[in-house]
């Protein structure tokens, strides 16, 4: 719009101006000077000043959109007088984590730590067990093992990993390196183990002069729940000479000897450890090997 002077005292607008006294210039307002529509604002153009406020309620706030978590992933900005929230992220889905993912308050709600095989006890923590099944009882893993399979690692988690029942064949050992006496004392052998094994023992002839029987006793002790028995063999693989089969928890125990005749009789024998149950323990047998023994047994001659 543009003014016209006419006088010096008067004013004269071409469209919607204001009259105004002499000595204040076009666009010119003295302080408390009204227009046709009331007080005029001394700011020109539309936006408010520092001072107004916001334009819309929450403007600026943080703010969550229609997704279907609790998390204030925008800001609140003002369409007019109208608030609009820019949050238009997916929906955060709650993980287990140990993290409110949803931000809804709770730490991994949703995920049952006490039953869940994926995540037993804790986040991540899987049951596995390839040698039989496995669950979770109790915020721990809880595997059933497969017949000859046992979980004795302290690893509930990867199930029963050690086969026990190994079938080991009697043909791959090499001749017998170690020995008792058969005739005379000597210091008893030992070995342990949790697996079937097998053991060659000379049963040697110390006293060449004499012609007392060469005599040994094989003991394998089992722990409370553990069944491995025992078989022992004179000579050869073949040649079977006693066994004992008692229960789990049970000592075994095999007397062999041989008659001396003439010359050196010393001889050797195989022995078997062979599985037969081993319900929850993992704890190993023991095999003893005692020479010149009093029996009367000669189931090597």
């Amino acid at each position: 719009m543009r003014c016209l002077a006419v006088a010096a005292w008067f004013l004269t607008c071409a469209v919607g101006c204001s009259f105004s006294t002499s000595g204040v210039g076009p666009g010119e307002h003295p302080d408390g000077a009204t227009g046709d529509d009331g007080p005029v604002s001394t700011n020109d153009g539309a936006t408010p000043g520092p001072d107004a406020g916001p334009m819309c309620p929450g403007q600026g706030m943080p703010c969550d959109g229609p997704d279907t978590d609790l998390c204030p992933e925008g800001v609140i900005i003002c369409d007019g007088a109208n608030p609009i929230c820019t949050d238009t992220t997916d929906n955060l889905v709650e993980l287990c984590n140990g993290v409110d993912d949803d931000c809804d308050g709770t730490i991994d709600n949703g995920f049952d730590l006490q039953h869940d095989p994926t995540n037993c006890g804790s986040c991540g923590t899987t049951c596995t067990n390839a040698h039989g099944t496995t669950g979770c009882m109790t915020s721990a893993c809880a595997p059933v093992c497969a017949s000859g399979y046992q979980s004795c690692d302290g690893d509930l988690a990867n199930g029963c990993e050690l086969l026990v029942d190994t079938n080991p064949m009697c043909s791959t050992f090499v001749p017998p390196t170690s020995f008792v006496n058969g005739d005379s004392s000597s210091a008893s052998l030992t070995a342990s183990g949790h697996v079937e094994a097998w053991y060659a023992v000379n049963v040697r002839e110390s006293l060449l002069s004499s012609s007392a029987p060469l005599t040994a006793r094989i003991t394998l002790d089992n722990p409370p729940g553990v069944d491995y028995d025992l078989y022992v063999y004179c000579v050869n693989c073949g040649m079977l000479a006693a066994s004992s089969l008692q229960g789990p928890g049970v000592q075994e125990s095999v007397d062999i000897g041989r008659d001396d005749n003439f010359g050196d009789v010393s001889f050797p024998i195989m022995i078997e450890v062979r599985y037969y149950d081993d319900t929850d323990n993992c704890a190993g047998w023991t095999l003893t090997v005692t020479g010149n023994v009093t029996t009367d047994v000669r189931n090597c001659n």
